[in-house]
């Protein structure tokens, strides 16, 4: 019935010539078509970022071969004997993070150039569960690769609140999905790496409000 309706809603009126071309309905549409254009471009350049200026300039992407998927590991841009604070704006507030680069410094290095060239923007934390929450993938199936891995870095820290690690890929670790522990490791620390590469030190309370349907607004690293 709902298509008989509308049928006849469409047709000219008998006895009535034919309608032309609609133009004033083309413009209309026209017009929408060029605001989502602009509200889509709008959007790409709020999530957009580029390299920090300073000691981090040179911290720069290697060249994509897909959104997201790099044609190799990024080069070292980071002094290991330096210190360095990541904040992670999500949409919950911010986690402020002591980064580990004596001990981790490829996963430091991975983590600081994908955070200045924008990688986390936007991405959700499409992991969540009584003691981790977990982003850097953005097709949320905990699958996804940036077209490289890290090798394991063991550092001397133990796995408290608020820990920062990547994910393992089969043998090997992620190099953009990283997690957060919002309670200690069960069972203990784990025995293979996962490349503990920072601490929360400001914004441990907000890690227990994260959900999946947050996000990561942008992640600022500078050296401190």
């Amino acid at each position: 019935m709902a298509k008989r309706r509308l049928r006849a809603a469409a047709a000219p009126a008998s006895g009535q010539p034919a309608a032309g071309w609609p133009w004033g309905s083309l413009a209309v549409a026209a017009g929408l078509v060029l605001l989502v254009v602009l509200v889509g471009l709008g959007l790409s350049a709020a999530t957009s970022q580029r390299p920090a200026s300073g000691a981090l300039s040179n911290c720069v992407a290697p060249p994509e071969l897909s959104p997201r998927v790099y044609a190799s590991a990024p080069a070292m841009c980071i002094d290991a004997k330096k210190t360095y604070q990541a904040t992670i704006t999500t949409t919950k507030g911010d986690l402020v993070v002591q980064l580990f680069p004596d001990q981790a410094p490829k996963s430091v290095n991975a983590f600081t150039v994908l955070a200045l060239n924008g990688y986390y923007n936007g991405l959700s934390w499409f992991k969540v569960q009584d003691w981790v929450v977990q982003t850097g993938d953005p097709t949320g199936s905990g699958r996804f690769s940036p077209g490289f891995t890290l090798p394991g870095e063991v550092g001397k820290n133990t796995w408290e609140p608020g820990s920062l690690g990547f994910a393992h890929q089969g043998d090997s670790v992620n190099g953009g999905q990283f997690f957060v522990t919002k309670a200690a490791w069960p069972g203990g620390d784990p025995t293979q790496p996962y490349n503990h590469f920072g601490t929360v030190v400001v914004g441990v309370d907000l890690l227990g409000q994260l959900t999946p349907d947050d996000r990561v607004i942008r992640v600022v690293v500078r050296q401190v």
